[in-house]
C-alpha cells in the first residue's frame, strides 16, 4: 500500500531585497517538483513584485529587521489569505542556508512519516553556529530535543499559529525557539521534536543583526 502524503508545505526564505535572491537555494530538481511552495521573504520592505510575476514563486514584502518581526508578518499574512488550512509544515530559513530543493522534499518527508511537530535539519561542520546539538550527527536519522533553532525552524502550521500572535513585541527571535515554541507544544500535547541528521545545511555567514544590538 502507497503512502499517501498529505496536505504540501509552506517554505520561506528571506531576502535583503539587493542581492541575488535565492542565492544559496540549490535548484537540483524543478520547483515545480518540490513538494511545497516556495514563499520569498523581501524584509527590505521594497516591493519588487515585478522581479517574481513570471516565477512559481510566491513573494512577500514586508519591512522588518530579524526573524521575530518576519514570524509576526508571515502570522497576518496567512491569517489574512486564510492559508492556514492549506498547508501542513511552514518552514522558515535565512537567506544564507545553503540546502538544495531534494533535501528540503526529504526533510518535509521524514518529518511527516516520523509525524514530528516541530524539527530542523541539522548543521554542517563546516557551519557559523550557536549551538553545538544541532551540527550533524553521521549514523542518525533523527534525534529528539526539547527546541529547535528559530534560525532554520520547521512548525506545524497549526502549532505556528498558536506561538506566532505572542511574537508580536518580539524583534531578535530571542526567547522564541527556547522558551515559547516548548511552552505552547507542551499546553497542545504536541511535544515531537526533533533534529533530523539525515539531512544537513551549511550556514554560510556569521550571525548578524545589522546595525541593531540587542
Amino acid at each position: 500500500m502507497f503512502m499517501k502524503h498529505s496536505k504540501p508545505s509552506l517554505v520561506v526564505i528571506t531576502w535583503d531585497g539587493q542581492s541575488q535572491a535565492l542565492e544559496y537555494l540549490y535548484q537540483d530538481i524543478s520547483i515545480d517538483a518540490a513538494k511545497f511552495d516556495l514563499m520569498i521573504f523581501d524584509y527590505s520592505g521594497k516591493d519588487q513584485t515585478s522581479l517574481f510575476a513570471t516565477t512559481p514563486y510566491q513573494y512577500l514584502s514586508v519591512a522588518t529587521e530579524c526573524k521575530g518581526q518576519i514570524i509576526t508578518a508571515l502570522y497576518h499574512h496567512i491569517q489574512k489569505n486564510q492559508l492556514v488550512n492549506q498547508y501542513q509544515y511552514i518552514g522558515i530559513f535565512d537567506d544564507d542556508h545553503m540546502i538544495s530543493v531534494s533535501d528540503i522534499n526529504k526533510l518535509l518527508f521524514i518529518g511527516e512519516v516520523e509525524k514530528l511537530d516541530v524539527f530542523q535539519p541539522s548543521l554542517s561542520h563546516d557551519s557559523y553556529f550557536d549551538n553545538r546539538q544541532f551540527i550533524n550527527k553521521p549514523g542518525y536519522t533523527i534525534l529528539p530535543t526539547p527546541w529547535v533553532e528559530v534560525m532554520c525552524p520547521f512548525y506545524s502550521m497549526d502549532i505556528f499559529m498558536e506561538f506566532a500572535p505572542y511574537c508580536k513585541d518580539n524583534i531578535s527571535g530571542t526567547g522564541i525557539d527556547v522558551y515559547l515554541v516548548p511552552t505552547i507544544q507542551y499546553i497542545l500535547g504536541r511535544n515531537n521534536t526533533a533534529v533530523v541528521h539525515v539531512v544537513q545545511l551549511k550556514h554560510c555567514r556569521p550571525i548578524r543583526t545589522g546595525a541593531r544590538v540587542f
